[in-house]
């Protein structure tokens, strides 16, 4: 199995789980962290799906960018792309 092929698998069991939660019982800061990482992980779920229905010409730069925009961790970019710690940070964009 390939790493996007588990991490595809990772985010869709993530969101089964997560959709199945009584949000009724959560706290606000609750909720609102649960939210959170519904989003993250529908956008891993999403992304993996455009490059599975791409031609598959992204590399994994470009990958990398994409994910760091919607504030994905270097080390899930790293899990996704094959990219060094070094070449995600270097594509992050420089603070000021």
């Amino acid at each position: 199995m390939s790493l996007a092929e588990q991490l595809y698998e990772e985010a869709c069991e993530f969101l089964t789980k997560a959709n199945a939660v009584d949000t009724n019982l959560l706290e606000s800061k609750e909720l609102e962290l649960h939210k959170e990482y519904i989003a993250y992980y529908q956008t891993i779920k999403n992304e993996i799906e455009a490059a599975g229905q791409s031609k598959n010409t992204d590399t994994p730069e470009q990958v990398a960018k994409r994910f760091i925009a919607q504030g994905m961790s270097t080390e899930l970019i790293m899990r996704a792309t094959g990219l060094s710690w070094l070449v995600v940070e270097g594509l992050r964009p420089k603070k000021k």
